[in-house]
């Protein structure tokens, strides 16, 4: 290999390590943008509410109250845990 041609492959070299530099800087910054945006979504995440209403949590889904006969005085027989409206909370 002449001198001129080791002097090519240097520079070749040479360019090649600087645009895998630049390529792994810009994959930082990426990753580092993405990491921002997923912790200001999760901020603003709504949680996922499930169709299913829960058990109450007095009966535990029976609807049975203290007494033989007597309805649950939370769920008042249905079984479902109540739903809290806007204005009571």
């Amino acid at each position: 290999m002449t001198e001129a041609e080791a002097q090519d492959l240097i520079a070749r070299v040479q360019k090649a390590n600087d645009t895998i530099e630049r390529a792994i800087k810009r994959i930082d910054e990426l990753t580092a943008e993405n990491l921002t945006l997923r912790l200001a979504l999760e901020q603003y995440e709504e949680p996922v509410e499930d169709d299913e209403p829960e058990d109450c949590s007095w009966c535990r889904g029976c609807g049975e109250g203290d007494y033989d006969g007597a309805a649950c005085r939370k769920c008042h027989g249905t079984g479902v845990e109540p739903v809290e409206k806007e204005s009571d909370v």
